[in-house]
């Protein structure tokens, strides 16, 4: 066989798990005990009969080895089971991640866009950067930081999921190319137990209808099957008046089980439309480094959004400069079309075993999301746009009238408030992928009984990254209830409306027309690499190499100089008239070619020694990259640093760019104890890592790079813990991190990273019987700067949420879960980096973004 025989708990139920679980090399490890809410020390009350939970289960997510026994691990890994309380209380696949130690996961921008960083990595531009999200084994997304294509819009914890597995750092940097940080794992269930369930939710707080469904048939004769989705529609957790989430998935998976092995195919569709957050208008008063935020009157910071049905149709310019309208209804839209299939052989000759994952996804979407580029009074915001439009200086003599909605033609009250949006209008055309990961696993015998286990494999990659996006700015009011609205400003001398229903400019009026252009790339990847496991008496160790080599070729158009500012007749009524006299125009053609190629070693060194039958200790150092593709195109590849523009060789022809700018590198050490007695878990990981980055202040625009070093360290700890009907499980996370170098800014060394606080936590605990169950999840974090300028602080806050369940038999039951109870607003990032006001000041305008507020769902449930 070609896995280690070490179990001696095997149950019937195990026995044939074991066969589709032993066999992977990126799907083999020992786990962590995780809250079981049915498996209890004693029992006061009888509580609900549930299926057998595998407390010695064998973790399945990047990870070396084969061992069954959690305490013979040397990685920091955890685990979610989909029937955790964390999967009721959460609204989004970014919340479910809040409950996992080590990550840091901004879950404020809806069903999507979120910001989620591992043992202080930095967060240098958005989405995750240094780990990646996978679906049953591969990656959603070869990129965790495509610009507005974060992985999680394309990804749904719904009731497909068995369960969520995540690793920190260690082993993922041999067995996961551009993931250094860590994976975390969304694994479906396969229908081998069969069953299934149907699901209906329904907002109580907001206006939201959900069904959920899954169900799992087992034939016995070694095929088993599993089907499952949702269908949503609603408005969302904040108030915008109209529906914004609209969509649902379908997914699916067929296995057939025989001796020696099993197939499974499996698919995937998605179709989705969800409202997406930015930084909010807000105000603050008090001082930088001890702010007091507050929500502007009349609209709420975490309630109100600036998606309203009266700012809906927003008219942009195509590719081909021709006027369309789009709608920011449409918000974060996923389409993906998804097939793969994987094949496992215990032995195909001397010994060696097989797994193969393969998958490949026709993916597409859009992200049409309003920005707030800056927020005033009228007397400031709104008269920057009437001189911008006007070509004038320092005037005030405008007037402001709504030009969309019930008061269209009338004045605004003098004190509500205007921003500048600029739409983040951007069509992802293309993010296609095709992946394929081929290990080959044995386990030799050696003299001295220890045994050998050697893992070998092949990863091959194909991502494309094709976008086009169009900007154009608007003035809105700021209002809430779903009563914002466009404004237009008027000259009060020569009586002329300068907007035009309230679009000031096609393109970003207030970043000088920028960033109307796209991209045309594809990258392949192929990574080879090798992990070996000795396992002798009580010790255990592994050591690992990967070797990637990667190719990015294509086009782009996207920088200044592929922009003209010039007048246009865009409506072509033979005139120039107002915001036509500054019109951004997209150069149509690809400006230059790009390509360019890397190539790299990861090495990843592990050692476990069990000190007892419930304790054991660990050590690990690890090596990894992470290649960068899109976000340094959009950095570097500017006709400005382009020697010869005719050509697509780079780091010869492009600026002082060489080779060590292609990569980043995350040099990390883990040493770690894990504790476990009967009813209680404890795991506890000391982690230090060094990170080099790449880093660009100003993307878009072809801004320098910046060769940035990170350097952080801290404590990990978890526990689990369960007694009568109680149950708990919690995490804390400390890190203490900074930026120790950086060639572009220098003062910021020494500074703490953006958005990075020393503590974030989070636990549940809940009580459950026969017939009911209740409980409490908390999430915190401490404070943080809001930009890595160390200026202005962004408060830490704690957000309480409440579930609970009543079981009429064992077939139905409702729930009742409510988030973010308290109505806190949890600030995770922020767009001013200072308030320049002198201090202490009062009701200064900010933007920041905040998880949303107070919000109530009830839910019928029946299953089968």
């Amino acid at each position: 066989m070609g896995h280690r025989q070490t179990s001696q708990h095997n149950t019937k139920h195990f026995q044939k798990k074991r066969l589709s679980i032993l066999v992977s090399s990126l799907f083999a490890c020992t786990g962590v005990s995780m809250l079981a809410m049915g498996n209890l020390a004693y029992a006061q009350e009888e509580v609900p009969e549930k299926p057998e939970k595998e407390i010695e289960r064998i973790f399945v997510t990047a990870v070396p080895g084969g061992s069954v026994d959690p305490l013979e691990s040397s990685v920091s890994i955890s685990s979610i089971d989909s029937d955790s309380p964390v999967f009721e209380v959460s609204r989004t696949t970014a919340e479910i991640l809040r409950q996992i130690p080590g990550v840091r996961s901004e879950a404020s921008g809806g069903d999507g866009n979120a910001n989620i960083a591992i043992r202080g990595l930095p967060i240098a531009s958005g989405g995750a950067k240094f780990l990646q999200l996978w679906e049953d084994g591969l990656p959603v997304l070869e990129f965790g930081d495509i610009s507005f294509a974060n992985a999680d819009i394309f990804l749904r914890a719904d009731a497909n999921v068995a369960r969520v597995e995540a690793i920190r750092g260690g082993s993922a940097s041999i067995l996961a190319s551009n993931s250094p940080g860590g994976v975390i794992n969304f694994i479906s269930k396969t229908g081998e137990q069969g069953g299934g369930t149907v699901r209906l939710t329904k907002g109580l707080t907001y206006d939201t209808t959900r069904l959920d469904f899954e169900a799992g048939h087992n034939w016995e004769n070694g095929w088993y099957g599993h089907i499952g989705g949702f269908y949503r529609v609603g408005e969302g957790p904040r108030e915008a008046g109209y529906d914004v989430n609209k969509g649902g998935q379908i997914k699916a998976n067929l296995t057939k089980e025989f001796d020696g092995g099993y197939i499974r195919g499996n698919m995937k569709i998605l179709n989705d439309r969800a409202v997406g957050y930015m930084p909010t208008p807000m105000f603050v008063s008090g001082t930088n480094a001890n702010p007091s935020y507050s929500s502007i009157p009349g609209y709420s910071a975490n309630g109100d959004t600036l998606q309203s049905v009266h700012t809906d149709i927003i008219q942009v310019l195509d590719e081909q400069n021709n006027v369309v309208q789009k709608r920011l209804s449409d918000g974060m839209q996923s389409d993906v079309k998804q097939f793969g299939f994987e094949a496992s052989l215990d032995d195909i000759g001397g010994g060696w075993a097989l797994l193969n994952r393969f998958k490949t996804a026709d993916i597409s979407g859009e992200f049409v999301v309003p920005f707030p580029a800056s927020v005033g009074t009228q007397d400031n915001r709104g008269a920057f746009v009437g001189n911008y439009l006007a070509g004038s200086e320092g005037r005030t003599d405008f007037s402001y009238i709504y030009a969309t909605g019930p008061n269209t033609g009338q004045a605004l009250a003098p004190d509500t408030s205007v921003a500048v949006i600029h739409t983040f209008n951007t069509e992802m055309q293309d993010l296609s992928n095709l992946m394929n990961n081929l290990d080959l696993s044995k386990v030799f015998s050696l003299s001295d009984d220890s045994e050998l286990e050697v893992h070998a494999g092949w990863y091959h990659s194909e991502q494309a990254i094709e976008n086009f996006q169009s900007w154009p700015s608007y003035l809105t009011s700021v209002e809430g209830g779903g009563d914002t609205a466009y404004v237009d400003v008027v000259d009060d001398v020569s009586g002329e409306t300068l907007t035009s229903g309230g679009l000031i400019s096609y393109g970003p009026a207030e970043w000088g027309n920028c960033c109307n252009g796209g991209f045309n790339l594809d990258t392949k990847i192929d990574a080879f690499y090798v992990n070996t496991t000795y396992y002798s008496g009580d010790f255990t160790f592994d050591a690992g190499l990967r070797y990637d080599s990667g190719r990015t070729t294509g086009s782009r158009s996207l920088d200044a100089n592929s922009i003209r500012v010039t007048d246009f007749d865009v409506n072509n009524n033979g005139s120039i008239e107002g915001v036509e006299g500054q019109v951004s125009l997209h150069n149509p053609e690809p400006e230059f070619a790009v390509d360019f190629d890397y190539d790299y070693f990861s090495y990843s060194l592990g050692a476990n020694y069990l000190v007892d039958t419930d304790l054991s200790v660990f050590g690990r150092y690890s090596v990894g990259y992470r290649a960068n593709s899109e976000r340094l195109i959009g950095l570097v590849y500017t006709p400005a640093n382009v020697v010869d523009p005719d050509s697509s060789a780079f780091g010869k022809k492009v600026g002082d760019i060489d080779d060590e700018r292609i990569e980043d590198q995350v040099k990390m050490l883990e040493i770690g104890v894990k504790y476990r007695f009967d009813s209680l878990d404890i795991n506890a990981v000391y982690f230090s890592a060094e990170t080099q980055e790449v880093v660009g202040e100003s993307r878009v625009t072809g801004g320098p790079l910046s060769l940035r070093d990170y350097e952080s360290s801290g404590i990990e700890v978890e526990a689990f813990y369960s007694i009568n009907n109680f149950n708990f499980s919690g995490n804390v996370t400390w890190t203490d991190a900074e930026i120790a170098a950086d060639d572009l800014f220098p003062d910021f060394v020494g500074n703490v990273p953006q958005r990075q606080a020393d503590w974030v936590y989070s636990a549940i605990a809940s009580y459950d019987t026969e017939s009911y169950t209740v409980g409490l999840n908390i999430v915190g974090t401490t404070d943080s700067y809001v930009r890595n300028e160390n200026v202005l602080v962004m408060p830490g806050y704690l957000t309480t949420n409440l579930f609970a369940t009543y079981r009429f038999n064992d077939d139905l039951s409702v729930s009742l879960n409510v988030n973010n109870l308290t109505d806190e607003i949890g600030l995770t990032e922020g767009e001013n980096a200072a308030v320049g006001a002198s201090e202490p000041f009062t009701n200064e305008y900010v933007r920041m973004r905040s998880i949303s507020g107070r919000s109530a769902v009830a839910s019928i449930n029946y299953t089968f």
